[in-house]
């Protein structure tokens, strides 16, 4: 399984934007549909609609699924599956639901959107070789 992951950052939009068109992307390239993982309904994040033209978190809501950059999403959540596509997004997920995903076998690519620092460290510290969307820069070399 090829993990990917965004740090947290001053602007959670634009990485949360970024992950997920990167994995609409990978569908795409893969001619394949993907997942939205989410813990529950009530937790697809408001700022998708900013994210993508359309109503996307309506369609996943009402149909479980969703059109975005010409792939479809299926819904996951903790309790429901609408789709068994190897490519999931998951933003914000619980560690707990992540690691549900890591055991799910027609999982070929994962990309997730961590809540707080803490998940990050975690899922890094259990997955050192998970790579990050956006490139991470190096401390500033002290003179």
């Amino acid at each position: 399984m090829n993990l990917y992951y965004v740090p947290i950052h001053s602007n959670p939009f634009a990485t949360f934007q970024l992950a997920l068109l990167d994995a609409a992307t990978c569908a795409s390239k893969k001619s394949s549909d993907a997942r939205f993982a989410v813990d529950g309904v009530a937790n697809i994040p408001s700022h998708l609609e900013k994210a993508v033209t359309g109503n996307v978190s309506r369609e996943l809501k009402k149909n479980g699924t969703a059109t975005i950059n010409g792939v479809a999403f299926g819904l996951q959540t903790e309790r429901t599956q609408n789709s068994r596509a190897p490519i999931v997004f998951a933003p914000y997920v619980t560690i707990k639901f992540l690691t549900n995903l890591f055991s799910d076998g027609s999982v070929s690519e994962l990309f997730y959107v961590p809540y707080t620092e803490q998940e990050l460290e975690v899922f890094l510290s259990e997955h050192p070789e998970a790579q990050s969307l956006v490139p991470v820069e190096p401390p500033p070399s002290e003179a």
